[in-house]
């Protein structure tokens, strides 16, 4: 794997591959002006989320800047926060820490080389979106795994505010998504606490005020953090987050003031939304009938992929806007990440019996990541050698006639 980022990083550093567009140069903007010294949301706004940007601007900088430096950040932000997802998935429900690793390595690099059709919710090129709806997952995973272990109320009401308002933080149009998965999470954990025998109808005002305690949690930790982001300037970025940017940015809701699909026919007929949905019919399922899966019940999956559908669903509710597969990445990642929790608990239910044969799969899925790896390098190089210097030939005289086509005076 080692091998495999120092090709692929030297391959695109040397020639990056920049398509144009606002989003990556609006991107690429806010990077620059990182480096320049100016503060993001204190100096400009920044419609995606403070704390995505700043997730991107380590490799950025590493990267030297500019469109390389972003090309590597894209992808690699995206790869990096897939990966820890399933590892953490597969940690969860395994309880094994190197073949959960290995096994999501291979499983993150299976994805990346997979058709575009597949591979563009995981690593979806010049977009941010793969890495704003890796994180909200993250948080509502890391909410269900914290709330199992807390014994009062009151710890898991503002774990899940705190979790909620970083979830905002991270990525604005993530942060409704995340909030209402993290409150499925802390309602079937408060119901537990309350116990089986308690009919569900009393614990309704219990939970109306651990919601507003959660609530209140999310906003004051989401201010603090927002005000923490942009050196105590926070109002205005907060105006632009919650009034200018809902009235015309189709991804932030989908709905009024955005317009709507001409048809809601037209959903039907769109793969990237029902597809994913019918998958998540099938994980509900077999947590439904999980008493016959070898080990036993799997019924406390439920909150999580209760809150994990949650997120990924309002995440996708811009297709109402504009129909674009890439706005369910949420969903398609929520279902991979379901798949790997049941995976891990049908290996944990096998391992007393099969040890040997588990780790016997971990040591190969680190063989075939390398197998595969080196496959890559091999077509790096020869694409490199055989492509670059045309591609390199073509560019420079597309340039030329831009600026031979371009009219007197400064070239902008």
């Amino acid at each position: 794997m080692a091998g495999l980022w120092a090709c692929w990083i030297a391959a695109e550093l040397d020639h990056p591959a920049l398509p144009p567009g606002d989003g990556p140069l609006q991107t690429m903007n806010w990077l620059s002006r990182i480096g320049d010294g100016q503060v993001p949301g204190r100096d400009f706004p920044v419609f995606h989320g403070l704390g995505v940007l700043w997730l991107h601007a380590p490799l950025y900088f590493l990267g030297g800047g500019g469109a390389p430096g972003l090309v590597l950040t894209y992808q690699g932000t995206s790869a990096i926060l897939v990966v820890l997802a399933l590892a953490f998935a597969l940690r969860l429900g395994w309880g094994r820490r190197f073949p959960a690793v290995a096994v999501a390595l291979l499983a993150a690099f299976a994805l990346a080389i997979a058709p575009w059709t597949v591979s563009r919710f995981f690593l979806p090129g010049h977009s941010m979106i793969a890495a704003r709806a890796a994180g909200g997952l993250l948080a509502v995973m890391l909410g269900w795994w914290a709330a199992n272990r807390a014994c009062l109320r009151s710890n898991v009401a503002l774990l899940a505010g705190l979790l909620a308002g970083w979830g905002w933080f991270f990525s604005n149009d993530q942060g409704p998504g995340t909030t209402l998965g993290l409150w499925l999470v802390m309602a079937a954990r408060l119901r537990a606490l309350d116990g089986t025998a308690t009919p569900w109808w009393r614990t309704l005002p219990a939970l109306a005020g651990w919601s507003a305690v959660m609530v209140a949690t999310c906003a004051a930790s989401y201010v603090a953090l927002v005000a923490a982001a942009t050196l105590g300037h926070p109002e205005s970025m907060l105006d632009y987050y919650f009034r200018a940017i809902p009235a015309n940015q189709i991804w932030w809701f989908g709905g009024p003031p955005s317009r709507f699909a001409e048809r809601w026919q037209d959903l039907a007929f769109f793969p990237a939304l029902w597809v994913p949905c019918l998958l998540w019919l099938a994980a509900g399922a077999a947590v439904c009938r999980g008493r016959r899966m070898p080990g036993g019940a799997t019924g406390d999956l439920a909150p999580l992929f209760g809150g994990w559908f949650a997120c990924g669903a309002l995440a996708s509710l811009p297709v109402l806007g504009m129909l674009l597969p890439h706005y369910s990445a949420g969903l398609v990642q929520g279902v991979v990440l379901a798949a790997a929790m049941l995976t891990g608990r049908w290996w944990a239910a096998r391992a007393p019996r099969e040890t040997r044969r588990v780790q016997d799969l971990a040591w190969l899925a680190a063989a075939a990541v390398a197998v595969f790896s080196a496959i890559t390098l091999y077509f790096i190089w020869e694409w490199r050698r055989t492509h670059l210097p045309g591609r390199r030939c073509d560019d420079a005289a597309q340039l030329a006639r831009v600026v031979a086509a371009a009219p007197p005076g400064p070239t902008p």
